[in-house]
């Protein structure tokens, strides 16, 4: 059975930062939790610290074209975050 989603995460991609919100599920209005390195563990350690369940989690980014991913490779913001 597929889980509801609970959380949902936004990234804004910069070259050396990424800036993270969240909304849970619901109508209630989205949080800035703040910026964070550029890098995939960072940005993993803030989704873990914010208590978000991998599996009911959907992450979406915006990266300028310019920023190409500097530090985070693509193959790894397509798959699911691993706990």
């Amino acid at each position: 059975m597929k889980e509801p989603i609970t959380s949902y995460v936004g990234l804004d991609i910069h070259k050396d930062s990424v800036a993270v919100a969240i909304a849970q599920a619901g109508r209630d209005a989205p949080q800035f939790i703040g910026t964070t390195a550029a890098n995939l563990a960072q940005v993993c350690k803030v989704l873990t610290r914010q208590k978000c369940a991998p599996k009911r989690t959907l992450v979406v980014y915006e990266a300028g074209f310019f920023c190409r991913f500097p530090k985070i490779p693509r193959s790894a913001i397509e798959q699911p975050i691993k706990p």
